[in-house]
């Protein structure tokens, strides 16, 4: 839910059609992946997460505004 009102604030923009395949970039994924998992299980007692490919890219207005918020 964070996500999608970062992107309607025009912060971020999330694309579910692109995402990184080249293979030098699977283990980072499955160590986020799971890190992830182990996270939510231990706040949530969650079982079952289901994850989606996609890309998440800072627009230029979320990096003036991150500039102004962190510089």
């Amino acid at each position: 839910m964070s996500l999608d009102v970062l992107d309607s604030l025009g912060i971020i923009e999330v694309k579910h059609d692109a995402w990184l395949t080249n293979e030098l970039f699977k283990p980072s994924y499955d160590r986020l992946e799971e890190s992830i998992r182990v996270e939510i299980h231990n706040k949530f007692n969650a079982e079952e997460i289901e994850f989606t490919k996609g890309c998440i890219k800072v627009t230029d207005f979320g990096e003036a505004l991150l500039r102004c918020i962190f510089l």
